[in-house]
């Protein structure tokens, strides 16, 4: 009873952090739904600031485990100012905090020295102005990002947004929109060679974003984020593929494959945006507990109509293809690391050794071992 109470909480906790990110992201921007499912997830925000925590090198896989910890040190930190911390990418997390100015401003900092002693990691913080209700989450994310790139440019850990970098917020977001709008016209009009070629004409010639890769990054999750509309990745696929770029030609290159791999799926239909959302979903979170009920959750449908769509669009169900994507990190765990069985098992979402084993030799006809031997 107490574990599937337990794997109730983390599939809940799941499919909130998913609403969190879609609404921060600005995927999620109808303010009746967002009110709506704040409600069904038990949010209550009012007067909320919105604090962005970048922390530093954490750019690969392995290193999971310290964002997690330094998550639930910015979790507790927070946690008596009535607030909510939500994972945002693979290096940043995102908190609505609900205290005045002052008071963050000294979690912040003692929350940089803490991550530095405890894990030897740097952390920059940006902080949104002061809004009201969830619905303003977004725009409360844009001022954080802003303020957190002054930051960057200004070498300060921890930034405020003021009314006074409104202009400049509002100049840059004007910048890129028109570049935005100019690349999305021409994909819709098939014209991709065109598109890469005012890309690379705004990167090499023009230099609209000459010192500025955080905006860059911007512009470029603002463009993917358009041309994909439901995704055929995650939201925070696109966010992690942007913020982890290190240079401008590095998100220049990354921007081209986007706009080339959207063109291919811009004809895709609404169901296949759906399955291949559902899709994505799973691989972010295979190692989690996870039902059909938390995958419509996740991509806003009704339960029933996604098995019935799932099965059409993929010939399988959904637990088999959470179970065939488990097996795949599986055996690639086995072929590549000296990690034990047990371990894998945990890793790719089994509780179970024993099922583990018995579902890897059933799809591939060798136990986990046997497969581990075969690969030397």
């Amino acid at each position: 009873m107490l574990d599937k109470e337990n794997r109730t909480r983390s599939q809940f906790a799941l499919v909130r952090e998913k609403f969190f990110q879609d609404t921060v992201y600005g995927i999620l921007s109808d303010p009746t739904t967002i009110l709506d499912k704040s409600v069904e997830y038990g949010i209550d925000v009012q007067s909320f600031s919105l604090g962005l925590f970048d922390i530093h090198s954490l750019r690969s896989q392995s290193d999971q485990s310290q964002l997690k910890s330094v998550g639930n040190l910015i979790y507790t930190a927070f946690q008596s100012f009535y607030s909510y911390s939500f994972a945002l990418g693979s290096d940043k997390i995102g908190v609505l905090i609900q205290a005045d100015e002052l008071r963050i401003a000294f979690v912040c900092q003692d929350l940089i020295q803490s991550a530095n002693t405890l894990f030897g990691l740097r952390i920059s913080a940006g902080i949104s102005g002061n809004h009201q209700g969830i619905t303003e989450i977004h725009t409360a994310y844009q001022e954080a990002l802003a303020a957190i790139s002054l930051g960057f440019e200004a070498e300060n850990d921890v930034v405020f947004f003021r009314s006074d970098m409104r202009a400049r917020a509002e100049s840059y977001q004007q910048m890129a929109d028109a570049f935005c709008e100019r690349i999305f016209g021409l994909v819709q009009d098939n014209r991709l060679d065109s598109a890469l070629e005012e890309i690379r004409v705004g990167f090499e010639v023009k230099k609209i974003f000459q010192h500025a890769v955080e905006k860059y990054k911007l512009a470029a999750i603002q463009l993917c984020l358009l041309l994909w509309k439901r995704s055929h990745e995650s939201a925070s696929g696109i966010h992690d593929r942007f913020l982890s770029c290190d240079t401008i030609a590095d998100v220049a290159q990354a921007l081209m494959e986007e706009v080339k791999n959207s063109s291919r799926f811009r004809n895709a239909s609404e169901s296949n945006a759906i399955v291949a959302e559902s899709l994505a979903f799973i691989h972010k979170n295979y190692h989690q507990e996870m039902q059909l009920q938390t995958i419509a959750d996740a991509v806003y449908v009704n339960s029933s109509y996604l098995s019935r769509l799932f099965h059409k669009e993929t010939g399988e169900t959904v637990t088999e293809a959470i179970t065939k994507i488990r097996m795949e990190k599986a055996r690639e765990l086995l072929a590549k690391s000296e990690i034990k069985t047990q371990e894998i098992a945990t890793m790719v979402g089994f509780d179970n050794p024993s099922y583990f084993s018995a579902t890897f030799k059933k799809r591939f006809g060798l136990t986990p071992k046997a497969y581990r031997f075969s690969q030397r």
